[in-house]
This record gives structure tokens, C-alpha cells and sequence, in this order.
């Protein structure tokens, strides 16, 4: 009875953890879109979300499993995003959409003080480089 209750736990978590692949994967569609980034870009970020996906379910499987990976654990991971999308979706919408804005709000914000600053940087620097005085008239 112990080995169905531990299959039971792993076939519950690993759901979960489609459920929040699904969630991210939701975020991320929503940021990428409303952020309006080019397409090589879009190649990077894409690379990136992969990995951390990745990342995110390895160690999770580690967590639940030990690493065990079984035809039924990447069914179930699939079955937690589809029960995602077809369940929390449209529900988690507005939150997701107000998390997408928000991150595109910080991201920008942080890029243009990134761009102001060897402006401003630049011009403290010429202000305490003053020309040397005129020399001295007999």
C-alpha cells in the first residue's frame, strides 16, 4: 500500500508542477506579446524560458521522485498544463495580464535609467573637469 500512496503523491505533484509550467508558460505569452520585442530577440528569450522550464521541472522531479522520470510523469506533466489552460486560464487572466505589465514597466523603467546613466555620468565628469584658470598677465 505504501508504493501506491507514494505513485499517488508523485502522479499529484508532478500535476501540480504542470499546472505551474503551464501558469509560467501563460506569463510569459502574455509578456513577450505585450512587450513587442523583435524576432531575434524572441530567439534568446525563447532559449531562456526553455531552460529555466527545464530547470524548474528537474528539480522538482528531484523533489517528488528522486529523478525518476516515467512515460507517465511527462503524461502527467502535459495533463497539468492542458488542465491549466483549460481550467485556470481564463480565470488567472487578469492577474497574469496585470504580472505581464507590470514586469514590462520594470524592465523599461530599469532600461532608462540604465540609458541615463553614462549620460548623466558624462556630464558630472565635465562639470568637475573644469578648464584651468587663464594664466596670470604681467
Amino acid at each position: 500500500m505504501n508504493g501506491l500512496l507514494f505513485q499517488l503523491q508523485t502522479f499529484i505533484l508532478t500535476g501540480l508542477t504542470g499546472i505551474a509550467a503551464g501558469f509560467i508558460f501563460h506569463y510569459y505569452q502574455l509578456t513577450i506579446k505585450k512587450a513587442r520585442i523583435g524576432k531575434y530577440f524572441l530567439y534568446i528569450m525563447d532559449l531562456i524560458w526553455w531552460i529555466f522550464i527545464l530547470l524548474m521541472v528537474f528539480a522538482a522531479m528531484l523533489l517528488i521522485n528522486q529523478g525518476e522520470i516515467r512515460f507517465y510523469i511527462i503524461l502527467t506533466l502535459l495533463a497539468g498544463v492542458i488542465v491549466y489552460f483549460h481550467y485556470f486560464s481564463a480565470r488567472l487572466a487578469r492577474l497574469v495580464e496585470q504580472g505581464a505589465s507590470g514586469t514590462i514597466f520594470i524592465i523599461a523603467s530599469f532600461s532608462r535609467i540604465a540609458g541615463f546613466l553614462p549620460y548623466w555620468l558624462k556630464k558630472m565628469l565635465a562639470a568637475r573637469k573644469k578648464s584651468p584658470p587663464p594664466p596670470p598677465q604681467a
